[in-house]
């Protein structure tokens, strides 16, 4: 694997660690009752692994679509390209 992408995947895991614990605070009443730390950290790993998958989708999304309109872009521009460079001959000619 790259640095970068190293260095993505491992933003993305704080990222998802961090909003695990977030909404696992928030739901107070899981540390509260009784022999329910297992359960409050069993939350915190699938948490964890649910924000990152969900990250890594929506990064896969957005990369998909800005491919799609490159494409597109690319496509259009070179039509404009091809045209003027048919004028430009048909000028010489």
């Amino acid at each position: 694997m790259t640095k970068k992408m190293e260095k993505l995947i491992r933003n993305y895991w704080s990222i998802s660690k961090i909003v695990a614990v977030v909404l696992t605070i928030c739901n107070y009443s899981i540390w509260t009752e009784p022999f329910s730390f297992i359960k409050a950290i069993v939350i915190l790993i699938i948490g964890s692994v649910a924000t990152f998958i969900a990250i890594n989708v929506l990064d896969m999304v957005v990369g998909i679509i800005v491919g799609i309109c490159k494409k597109i872009h690319r496509h259009f521009y070179d039509k404009r390209l091809l045209k003027a460079f048919c004028e430009q001959k048909e000028d010489e000619v």
